[in-house]
C-alpha cells in the first residue's frame, strides 16, 4: 500500500511546473517517496529497465546537452510505472493524480474482465503488437 508523502515540497510540488520534463522529475520523487524507494534517478532508471543516462536525460531542461523530449508513448510508460497521469505529465491537463480512462479503454477493459487469464495476455499481445509502430518498407 502506498504511504502518505509527508513532505510538502514533494506532495504539492506538482502544482506550477511548466515543462514536461519537471513533471517527470516530480513524478519520480513522488512515487520514491510514497513507496519508500531510494530518490534517485538510478534507482528509475533500474525500475523501467531502461538505460540510467537515456533516463536522465529524460530529466533534462528542453535545451540541454541530450536531452530526450517527452513523446506520448513514454509519457504512457512512465505515468504508469509512477501511477500518475499521462495527460498531466505530457500536456500539463488536469491534476497527476487525474486517472479517468477514456471510453474506449474502458469498453476494453469490460469486454476483457469475462476472459481467463490466458485469453487477456494473448488479448495484450495482440493490442501492443497492433499499436507498435510498423517500419516501412524501402
Amino acid at each position: 500500500m502506498a504511504k502518505y508523502v509527508d513532505s510538502h515540497e514533494v506532495r504539492e510540488g506538482w502544482r506550477g511546473l511548466m515543462h514536461p520534463w519537471e513533471r517527470l522529475k516530480w513524478a519520480r520523487l513522488h512515487w520514491q517517496h510514497q513507496n519508500e524507494l531510494p530518490a534517485t534517478a538510478k534507482h528509475a532508471a533500474e525500475a523501467l529497465h531502461m538505460n540510467e543516462h537515456t533516463y536522465r536525460a529524460y530529466e533534462r531542461p528542453e535545451g540541454s546537452s541530450k536531452h530526450i523530449p517527452l513523446k506520448h508513448q513514454d509519457a504512457i510508460r512512465f505515468a504508469r510505472k509512477f501511477k500518475i497521469s499521462w495527460q498531466w505529465l505530457l500536456e500539463n491537463h488536469g491534476t497527476p493524480f487525474d486517472t479517468q480512462l477514456p471510453e474506449a479503454q474502458l469498453r476494453v477493459i469490460q469486454a476483457m474482465s469475462n476472459a481467463d487469464e490466458d485469453q487477456q495476455n494473448r488479448l495484450a499481445d495482440m493490442v501492443e503488437a497492433f499499436l507498435r509502430p510498423q517500419k516501412q518498407a524501402q
